[in-house]
């Protein structure tokens, strides 16, 4: 005790790592996703089944933001690919770093992995895209999603980069 102040502990959440429409960083998706990454990371959700499944959706969502944040910032200044590749590598390295937390979720690994395809066909990187839709048709039960995984692994490198290149000159 203080000055005869008794302490209380209040068993209530009293702030919150939250995003909204006047924050600062919401002009900014990269910086929030990556703040959003920092916070993730140095959460640990201990045995709670709910949180840890909150916590890798919370790295997919991150890393959309990111990616986002990259396509804005391309679409205003020209399509700079750098920061979008590098953000794939990080989702990437993320995947499996959390391997383990990921393998008892296999639809959330599937989703990332998929998303993570469909990303780098879009910069024109057949190849990485190809590789990650494979692994995600591999996972996913939902085969359905995965149909352009199939679809390129039959064309190859070649029919499918021309359809990057289309898909770079429409999107910017």
């Amino acid at each position: 005790m203080s000055g005869g102040v008794e302490a209380l502990y209040e068993p209530k959440t009293l702030a919150c790592f939250r995003r909204h429409a006047d924050s600062k960083s919401n002009g900014d998706l990269r910086k929030f996703g990556y703040e959003y990454l920092s916070v993730l990371k140095s959460y640990n959700p201990g045995g709670e089944e709910v949180l840890q499944k909150a916590k890798l959706k919370g790295f997919q969502e991150a890393f959309m933001m990111i990616l986002a944040g990259c396509e804005a910032i391309a679409n205003k200044e020209g399509r700079e690919q750098g920061a979008e590749l590098t953000a794939l590598e990080q989702w990437s390295e993320n995947l499996g770093e959390f391997k383990e937390q990921y393998s008892e979720y296999p639809e959330i690994l599937g989703e990332s992995l998929y998303e993570i395809g469909r990303r780098y066909c879009g910069l024109g990187r057949s190849k990485e895209g190809r590789r990650n839709y494979a692994m995600a048709s591999k996972i996913t039960k939902r085969r359905f999603r995965v149909i352009t995984a199939r679809v390129t692994r039959f064309l190859g490198i070649s029919p499918y980069g021309c359809f990057g290149k289309i898909w770079r000159k429409l999107t910017g």
